[in-house]
Formats: C-alpha cells, sequence, structure tokens
C-alpha cells in the first residue's frame, strides 16, 4: 500500500521498525513564596516547556498521520506559564 492511499508504504514501515519515530521532553521550573510577616501567600509562578520531536507526516486528507517516506525529523516546542497568587491577610474587627 502507499501513502496515498492512506497507510504507510510497506517499505518505509519496515524501515522504521524498531526505531524511534517520535519523542517527548517536558521540563519544568517553578518559584514559590510561603508566608510573610503579615499573613500567607502561597503564590507562585510556574514554566514548562514540551519539545515534541517527530519524523514528518502527511499534512491532511487521506496521507494525514502516515510517515512519509523521504520523511525528515521535526521539532514543536510549546511554552506554558502559569502564574499564581493566593493570600490571606488577617483583619481585626471592632464591632
Amino acid at each position: 500500500m502507499t501513502a496515498s492511499s492512506g497507510t504507510i508504504d510497506d517499505s518505509v514501515k519496515n524501515g522504521l521498525f524498531g526505531t524511534e519515530t517520535n519523542s517527548m521532553t517536558r521540563r519544568t521550573v517553578s518559584l514559590t513564596s510561603g508566608d510573610l510577616d503579615f499573613g500567607k501567600s502561597s503564590d507562585y509562578v510556574q514554566w514548562e516547556r514540551t519539545l515534541n520531536r517527530r519524523l514528518s507526516e502527511g499534512p491532511a486528507g487521506r496521507v494525514e498521520g502516515a510517515i512519509l517516506p523521504d520523511a525528515t525529523w521535526g521539532t514543536i516546542t510549546l511554552d506554558n506559564v502559569l502564574p499564581r497568587a493566593n493570600g490571606t491577610c488577617p483583619c481585626i474587627t471592632g464591632l
């Protein structure tokens, strides 16, 4: 079968059997804070990076997802930043 019929070509499949066709790497770094003199705080900033390295595939239609015979390695990078701030400050009321 050929890539044009929606499946991977047998020669490509046999050549890739037992080899790596994609890999994902994820890194995370975070910075947090704790209690303060005037109250409690639970603040943090987190950064994540995901690298998706894979052999090129068909772009759309019947060949979508099929590894191409002349495939090259490509990397997609996803960066996420998540800030969060949560604090409590005690209040005294004279009611």
